[in-house]
């Protein structure tokens, strides 16, 4: 019988939710429509909130667990959000530069299909 469990939202959870932010990205469906790349696309929807630069005292999250006593626990759902904007403005432009450095390596191969939305 599997279990379903919330806990705070962690580092390491930022691939799964990075995956259900563009599964569900567009109204509730698949990013892709306007966002090809979806390692960009949860670079910047994902990172911000998981950045270690003393925001962490602002960043809320949550994510939905299932098995998370079985070693295998498998995140079905997130909520994010921070409490002050000023600051989320900020870790998105520190995200942003990372971005740009990722961009430069190679590491968002679809990145022209998404240029129309980053605009």
């Amino acid at each position: 019988m599997s279990s379903l469990r919330l806990r705070p939202l962690r580092t390491l959870d930022f691939a799964q939710v990075a995956n259900i932010a563009y599964q569900t990205g567009y109204f509730g469906d698949l990013a892709q429509t306007f966002f090809p790349d979806c390692a960009l696309f949860g670079d910047l929807w994902v990172g911000p909130y998981l950045q270690k630069t003393g925001l962490e005292r602002e960043t809320l999250g949550l994510v939905a667990v299932q098995n998370p006593l079985e070693g295998r626990a498998e995140v079905l759902g997130y909520i994010v959000g921070m409490t002050n904007p000023a600051q989320y403005q900020q870790a998105l432009s520190r995200e942003g530069v990372r971005v740009l450095g990722k961009l430069t390596s190679g590491r968002y191969p679809r990145w022209r299909g998404c240029v129309a939305y980053l605009a």
